[in-house]
C-alpha cells in the first residue's frame, strides 16, 4: 500500500476537515522525515461557545502513526499545544519536529487567527502559547524546553520572534 494511501486510510475516520499531508523540513533521529495531517474542526458551535481545534497526526516514512500534536483554542489570545508519541516512537525527536512546524503554523502563517471563540467576543489574534508539561515526564519537559516554552509553560509571539532571529545570526 502506498504511503499516502495508508495515512489517508487511518485519516478517514476522523471528524473534522483533513488538510493535505505535508513532510517535515528536519529529519528525526532516525534519519527520516515525518508526515504529517492536520484535521481541524474550526467554529463548531457548542450552546454559546464555538470549538476550535486541530489534532496533527504523525506518521513515518513508512506511513506508520508516530504520534499526534494538538492544538486548542482556549482564548481569542491564546492556544494550548499537547503533544503525545506512540510509546515505540518516543526519544527520537518526533514531537518537537512536528510541534515546532505546528507552532510556525499558529505565529507565522496565523491560522488560528479570525476565528470566533464565543458569541460577542473578539474574533482570534493569537499571541500566546502554552503547554501543561506533567512534572514526571522529563522527556515532556525536554520538549517544552527545546520549542522556547519558559519554566511556566507559555511562549509568547514576542519570544518565539525573538528567538527565530538569534538562529538566523547563527548561521
Amino acid at each position: 500500500m502506498e504511503i499516502k494511501e495508508r495515512i489517508n486510510k487511518y485519516l478517514k475516520d476522523r471528524r473534522g476537515e483533513i488538510g493535505d499531508i505535508k513532510i517535515t523540513k528536519q529529519k528525526n533521529k532516525d534519519g527520516i522525515n515525518l508526515l504529517y495531517a492536520r484535521v481541524s474542526k474550526f467554529e463548531e458551535k457548542k450552546e454559546n461557545d464555538y470549538v476550535n481545534m486541530a489534532t496533527y497526526y504523525t506518521f513515518n516514512d513508512k506511513g506508520h502513526y508516530v504520534g499526534a500534536v494538538i492544538v486548542v483554542v482556549l482564548n481569542p489570545t491564546t492556544v494550548e499545544l499537547m503533544y503525545f508519541a506512540d510509546t515505540f516512537q518516543r526519544n527520537k525527536g518526533n514531537m518537537t519536529i512536528v510541534s515546532r512546524e505546528v507552532i510556525k503554523e499558529v505565529f507565522e502563517d496565523k491560522i488560528y487567527d479570525s476565528l470566533i471563540t464565543r458569541e460577542g467576543e473578539p474574533v482570534t489574534k493569537i499571541d500566546t502559547i502554552i503547554v501543561e508539561v506533567n512534572k514526571d515526564n522529563p522527556a515532556s519537559q525536554k520538549v517544552a524546553r527545546k520549542l522556547g516554552f519558559d519554566e511556566e509553560g507559555y511562549l509568547t509571539l514576542k519570544d518565539y520572534k525573538e528567538a527565530k532571529a538569534k538562529q538566523y545570526i547563527k548561521k
